[in-house]
């Protein structure tokens, strides 16, 4: 039984042995060699054989929100002419199809529409994003999907009808979305997604800016703020975003036209909705609120309509108010004098002070344009409606730095008309938006009334 398994075994390695080159080949069909030859070929051919082109949308890697959209005609000779609305004419320049690891369609020569963005430069050192090198993905017949060997982007190549090679209809669809904005803020209403309804919809904040193409997007939801950027590529359908805005399990990322609308919609599978304009912003900013408690003093540098009248209204009216300031977190400054009388100077050239009691909230109009010494006081609160909203409620105990010396001061200004429809608009019921803007080390808050955002008035930490 022994000598029978061992001779088993030598007409089992005989039998393998038998095996030849020919019997290998026709089994795999091709060798490695041939069958990536094969497959370079095929990829050719694909990409050759269409008629009108590529319509080829390419998102770059390296996390550059910036999107490329332009038709792509590959061509026997190894050259590819891009064409997009950016550039008059279509550019050419040379391809090439390698198998490595993996099969490759490399854009080996300068193309304005493509390359141009891998050239780097000082903002930039490795360009923004652009790959030249790309792995192929998928193929099918009119769809192929690439990715780039170092930052990872994606390209899309969808076969082009014929219709599709015409580009006029982009910078219309620029002018589009330029005309769509009409108010300071833009808006995307949702009427169906996220638990929307037409009659309750829910709008995110998506100002569109077709002069630097980017979409500044922000909302709340679930509780969270967020606010990201994205870049706005113009299509034949209307536009798309660089990357998908994810809210919840949902994202947004296309927009069609609706021309008997004259608006841009959602392009969406399950969700409706449409981009409108407004004078306020539709979200709120988390910690606005406690940014402005945070600060002590705000003096109005500027303002507008109704607020602008009131006040230099009041102003005429009490000629010794030079300026208004708004205080939250505020303790009286108290002048300091040496002992011959003269003001004390600090470093910044101004009288100094020392803190005294403690007033917290409140509007303070000073007897001096640069200094509050002398004042007369309102206390008020400041209520957070929103995290970026608030509501100024007046109280009791309004007084005067000069009731003591002369009380006809405080006197004068409490029983003016002007004065108090002044203080009266400031508490208004609607209330104020709060934002915040900083630049070279200097904070302003910025007031616009929820009433009309046209009234307004600027503030400067003081």
């Amino acid at each position: 039984m022994k000598q029978f398994t061992i001779i088993q075994l030598i007409l089992l390695v005989m039998l393998l042995g038998a095996c030849n080159r020919s019997d290998f080949e026709h089994k795999f069909d091709q060798l490695p060699d041939e069958r990536l030859q094969t497959n370079i070929s095929n990829l050719k051919q694909i990409l050759i054989g269409a008629e009108h082109g590529w319509l080829m949308t390419y998102f770059m890697g390296d996390d550059i929100e910036y999107a490329i959209y332009s038709i792509a005609r590959f061509n026997d000779n190894q050259t590819v002419g891009l064409l997009s609305a950016e550039i008059e004419e279509e550019t050419v320049s040379e391809y090439t199809i390698l198998a490595e690891a993996d099969l490759e369609l490399v854009f080996n020569t300068y193309n304005s529409n493509l390359t141009a963005y891998a050239r780097p430069n000082q903002m930039r050192p490795n360009g923004y994003g652009t790959d030249i090198e790309f792995n192929v993905v998928s193929v099918q017949a009119d769809r192929i999907e690439l990715e780039g060997k170092v930052y990872k982007g994606k390209m899309y190549l969808r076969k082009a009808t014929e219709a599709e090679n015409d580009l006029s209809i982009l910078p219309i669809n620029v002018e589009r979305l330029n005309k769509q904005r009409t108010a300071r803020y833009m808006a995307l209403t949702i009427t169906k997604g996220l638990g929307a309804t037409a009659d309750h919809p829910k709008q995110i904040g998506m100002d569109c800016s077709t002069y630097a193409r980017v979409a500044e997007v922000s909302f709340n939801h679930e509780g969270a703020f967020t606010q990201t950027r994205k870049n706005i590529f113009f299509t034949h359908d209307g536009f798309g975003l660089s990357s998908s805005v994810e809210i919840g399990k949902d994202s947004i990322q296309y927009f069609k036209y609706n021309e008997a609308e004259e608006r841009y919609e959602l392009d969406h599978p399950t969700m409706e909705g449409y981009l409108n304009c407004a004078k306020l912003p539709v979200y709120f900013v988390a910690g606005m609120y406690d940014e402005l408690m945070d600060h002590f003093s705000m003096k109005l540098t500027r303002a507008s309509g109704k607020m602008w009248d009131t006040y230099i209204a009041m102003k005429k009216a009490n000629m010794n108010i030079k300026s208004f300031v708004v205080t939250t977190d505020y303790k009286r400054r108290i002048p300091l004098f040496d002992e011959d009388g003269n003001p004390v100077i600090d470093d910044g050239n101004m009288h100094d002070y020392e803190l005294g009691d403690h007033l917290g909230e409140g509007f303070l109009f000073s007897f001096h344009a640069y200094e509050q010494f002398y004042f007369y006081y309102v206390p008020m609160e400041v209520q957070k409606i929103e995290e970026d909203r608030v509501r100024f409620i007046r109280k009791e105990g309004e007084f005067c730095t000069e009731d003591k010396t002369d009380p006809t001061i405080g006197t004068t200004i409490k029983n003016s008309p002007e004065f108090q429809a002044f203080v009266n608009y400031l508490c208004n019921e609607e209330g104020w938006l709060i934002q915040k803007t900083q630049e070279y080390g200097i904070i302003d808050f910025d007031f616009y009334s929820l009433e009309n955002p046209d009234n307004y008035f600027y503030s400067r930490l003081y």
